[in-house]
């Protein structure tokens, strides 16, 4: 999906090269997957997936990932679940949630494929794009919003 790929992107930097196979406007709920995304995902190095059934087609195409299968909400689905009886899989749509599972994931696993340059990675341009920990996401959050991300779920109702 393009969020997801926005974030490699930023926490990658130039050190990567990003493609995603639900474009922007498209339904990861009901996209229907071609011949070609196999073979994007027998060529890629990472894959990252929302996981938690968000796209139901993708656990099709898994059997052709060459790299690693990253599941992206894997480290903050049990919190989601506290939050409510129905695990809503939009988790990129709540804020302490992108720093703490998404972003953290990606610089985790874009490290982890390229020892080289994880210093690189994680340090300088996870911290150039402002989601390099939790709590520099919580200080911006709360510096542009007023509220800590906490508290605006809260308010909102997300």
């Amino acid at each position: 999906m393009s969020v997801f790929a926005d974030f490699a992107q930023e926490v990658g930097g130039d050190l990567v090269a990003v493609t995603t196979i639900v474009l922007v406007g498209g339904d990861p709920h009901t996209y229907v997957p071609t011949p070609s995304d196999a073979i994007l995902l027998s060529d890629a190095d990472v894959v990252l997936d929302n996981g938690l059934g968000l796209s139901p087609w993708f656990e099709s195409l898994q059997t052709n990932i060459g790299g690693d299968l990253v599941i992206l909400t894997d480290g903050i689905a049990g919190e989601a679940r506290q939050a409510g009886d129905k695990v809503d899989p939009h988790l990129w749509m709540v804020p302490e949630f992108v720093a703490e599972g998404y972003v953290t994931a990606i610089e985790q696993t874009l490290a982890a494929a390229d020892p080289a340059n994880a210093d690189a990675t994680v340090l300088e341009i996870a911290l150039d794009s402002g989601f390099a920990s939790k709590a520099t996401f919580n200080r911006v959050f709360k510096e542009t919003t007023g509220q800590t991300p906490s508290a605006y779920r809260a308010a909102s109702g997300v």
